[in-house]
């Protein structure tokens, strides 16, 4: 819902209430809880009446309000003509409302407080005179999901178009000037993340507790849940690979005989596994992503500064767990993009056989991670005792 108020710097104020009035009627549209709903009404009419005190309206200004809901996110922009400010710093020093309510330092203080706390939620920015404002009243936790289906499906008709109409050469261009490079790119930064976030956050689970028999404790449950369901896995993978047979009659490579009897003369050791599990220094796990070393690792950490009371560590592994799962959230925002630029590429490096036989696999990679998601959801109501529902 979008609507333009037109003011002069007489009727500015007296049309203040009028605006506020649209921003409530367009949140109550959108059927919010009361608690969101609410706090989205407060947070955006503290920004408005902000921008408005910024505002230069000399020889008339028009004051632009959009609620509006995408892909389960509701959203209210609000654009003001006026000079730039430092928003952040405006809500640190805390400017008054009006004139009028100089006097009252508490209605001042709570303002700025509650602007403050919702800080996260507004986004300011400043362009060709307008100084503009988000207020995300709801962020959906599915929005990234329906754009990442909707990429997939774009990537599918794009490839397939390119495929059909553009001639090879361009179509090799794009793969390897392009396409190739974005997923390259996107997949480093997922490399680089999970090592570290998969340490992290163990190594900080664990440093929080005080009671090492229970920190032992709960170690070994995770060591033999974490085995448990790798064997699980590995045997819904057999599974359905048996069952499906992926990538029948597909050759991606010619096959060699060194690799033939180098594939027929490896073997698999409890002994070696057993053995393998701990490692030999701190370095070789991150650079290896060996993820069970690397949980062997931060079990011992973490239960070490447990024991040993080294707050510094336990805050230095809390604050670097926090910045590399905010570095993970950031690459999760380009997966929309990364989905579109595979899902071309392969369309344009295979042929119809070929596509359907990694549709299969697809397929096939998709029941399997199916089939794990029951088995998680029978551990989680039976062996731990909780309500699955949750986690989903």
């Amino acid at each position: 819902m979008l609507k333009r108020f037109n003011v002069t710097p007489e009727s500015v104020k007296s049309t203040l209430p009028e605006m506020l009035a649209f921003i409530r009627e367009s949140l109550e549209r959108f059927r919010l809880n009361l608690k969101e709903a609410n706090r989205a009404q407060l947070m955006a009419e503290e920004a408005l009446v902000r921008l408005v005190e910024r505002g230069d309206f000399e020889g008339g200004g028009a004051i632009q309000v959009n609620a509006r809901r995408f892909l389960g996110s509701v959203t209210v922009d609000l654009s003001v003509p006026g000079h730039e400010f430092d928003f952040s710093k405006d809500l640190e020093l805390g400017v008054p409302l009006d004139e009028s309510e100089m006097s009252s330092e508490a209605a001042e203080a709570i303002q700025n407080i509650l602007l403050r706390s919702f800080e996260d939620r507004l986004r300011y920015r400043h362009k060709r005179g307008v100084n503009r404002i988000r207020v995300t009243a709801v962020q959906s936790r599915y929005a990234n999901l329906y754009l990442t289906l909707g990429a997939l499906v774009l990537a599918l008709a794009t490839g397939l178009l390119l495929k059909g109409f553009a001639s090879a050469a361009f179509c090799a261009a794009l793969n390897e000037t392009l396409l190739l490079p974005i997923r390259t790119v996107f997949m480093n930064g997922l490399k680089m993340c999970a090592a570290p976030v998969a340490f992290l956050s163990v190594a900080t689970c664990f440093s929080q507790y005080g009671d090492l028999s229970e920190v032992r404790r709960l170690g070994s449950r995770l060591m033999l849940c974490f085995l448990l369901t790798q064997i699980i896995a590995v045997g819904v993978g057999l599974g359905m690979s048996w069952l499906f047979n992926p990538g029948g009659g597909l050759s991606l490579a010619p096959s060699s005989p060194t690799t033939s009897n180098a594939a027929a003369s490896a073997s698999i050791s409890i002994r070696d596994t057993l053995v393998n599990l701990m490692p030999s220094n701190l370095i070789r796990p991150f650079l290896e992503g060996n993820m069970l070393q690397l949980i062997i690792l931060a079990v011992f950490m973490g239960t070490s500064v447990a024991a040993t009371g080294a707050n510094t560590v336990r805050a230095f592994l809390q604050e670097s767990n926090d910045v590399f799962m905010r570095i993970t959230a950031i690459l999760m925002r380009f997966i929309p993009l990364v989905v579109f630029c595979s899902i071309t590429s392969m369309c344009l490096t295979t042929g119809g056989a070929a596509l359907l036989s990694i549709i299969g696999i697809f397929a096939t990679v998709l029941g399997g991670l199916l089939a794990m998601a029951a088995v998680y959801w029978l551990m989680t109501a039976f062996v731990g005792r909780l309500n699955p529902a949750r986690l989903f």
